[in-house]
């Protein structure tokens, strides 16, 4: 009689399943021994759901178990990443190995070489590197092909951006090396983002995170919404938590070693300005977007770097959330709110440089005042370069608002 070897056992088979369970069964047997069911070999999950009160649930595939092993699947599977509320922590999916070798090959270098100089055609350590560009382009790519790669220092400067803020600069061979690292590791950490943040990420940015909150508010089931803003949020970023999220997913030591040569893994605190830190300040804000997905479960939420915005019908269950969210930012997070505010979607929403309304958006009056000010100063300068290239920049910001009569008030087009 023929048979055949079933792995993972039945759903009704209780000790006799799991991933590495093997049934053999006759091929005309039509009992219910057939089949497959996944059971968490992994000791943390299994710590996890054993510390939970389960109840089975049911999907659309039918009954999947408790709560947790659900939420660990599915969350994998359509996300990339799931959220455990008993250790509240990311539980990251597949490790990536033999990464560095993708990281100094030669093709790797040259793209990262023609990325960095978009924009940078100007500066004098372009022009130094680009001199003999190939040669200093294959030195580099060594340096941190034999583990010698040392980044510079930092040159630092301040901007009104509307507040102070520390810009910590790099020299172009440093930008390089961090963008051969973000060509191979970002689609790793991009698959597992939730689509609701926006900073820095392929096809999302500032207009794009207006445009959802916006679609959300026409959609009519949210009335009020939360707003939070994290205080000092590059400079509190945790270099020990942040690396337990980049060692959740890299499993490569030599590409490791690299990031803390560009970001140090025993300091608290991360530079603006660079490649690295805008992935590095994503990465740290999955931990809270994760949380409020997960956990807080608002009717929608979008973040962008470390602005929030939470929507609901509900006040009080928003405040609620406010005072979780709070805390585990500070537990776990080491971060703090500048402020908050809850309020009704009738006032707007202040968020990304405009208020927004379901049925309109208008600039902040802080975006038009500094505006007006930065014209008048070019225009008594003289300095019409500047001046066209400063209304080019803006105009395209305030024309994704309504804003007919402020530009012919302002005279510009």
């Amino acid at each position: 009689m023929s048979r055949f070897a079933n792995f993972g056992g039945n759903w009704n088979n209780g000790a006799e399943s799991g991933s590495r369970y093997v049934n053999t069964n006759a091929s005309s047997n039509s009992n219910t021994n057939n089949g497959g069911r996944g059971v968490c070999d992994d000791s943390f999950l299994r710590s996890a759901l054993s510390n939970r009160r389960c109840r089975p649930i049911t999907t659309k595939g039918g009954q999947l178990g408790c709560p947790a092993l659900a939420n660990t699947f599915l969350g994998l599977v359509e996300r990339g990443v799931a959220f455990c509320e008993t250790r509240s922590q990311l539980c990251m999916g597949k490790k990536y190995k033999r990464l560095f070798e993708q990281i100094i090959t030669k093709e790797n270098f040259q793209d990262a070489y023609l990325k960095t100089r978009k924009g940078k055609r100007n500066s004098m350590s372009y022009l130094e590197f680009k001199e003999y560009s190939p040669l200093n382009l294959e030195m580099l790519r060594q340096e941190v092909a034999d583990g010698a790669y040392v980044r510079a220092p930092f040159r630092n400067f301040y901007i009104h951006d509307p507040k102070l803020r520390l810009i910590s600069g790099l020299p172009f061979r440093d930008r390089i090396v961090q963008h051969a690292l973000n060509n191979i590791i970002e689609p790793i950490y991009e698959s597992t983002f939730l689509p609701y943040t926006f900073a820095c990420r392929p096809n999302k940015g500032t207009h794009a995170g207006v445009k959802y909150v916006q679609s959300v508010l026409r959609k009519g089931k949210t009335t009020h919404f939360l707003k939070t803003d994290f205080s000092k949020y590059f400079p509190s970023i945790q270099g020990e938590k942040l690396y337990k999220l980049h060692e959740s997913k890299i499993y490569c030591q030599d590409t490791l070693r690299l990031m803390q040569t560009i970001t140090p893994k025993h300091e608290t605190g991360i530079a603006i300005g660079s490649l690295a830190s805008q992935l590095n300040a994503n990465l740290y804000g999955t931990l809270a977007d994760n949380f409020v997905h997960y956990k807080l479960k608002p009717q929608a939420w979008a973040r962008y770097m470390d602005d929030m915005v939470l929507l609901d019908n509900d006040p009080s269950k928003l405040r609620d959330m406010k005072e979780q969210l709070e805390a585990f930012a500070l537990d776990e997070m080491g971060l703090r709110f500048s402020k908050w505010s809850i309020a009704s979607i009738n006032r707007g929403i202040n968020f990304l440089g405009y208020r927004i309304w379901p049925t309109h958006k208008l600039l902040r009056k802080q975006s038009v005042t500094r505006a007006k000010r930065a014209i008048k100063s070019l225009q008594a300068r003289g300095d019409t370069v500047a001046l066209n290239k400063f209304l080019a920049a803006w105009v395209g910001h305030a024309t994704w608002a309504d804003t007919h009569h402020l530009m012919a008030h302002l005279e510009v087009s």
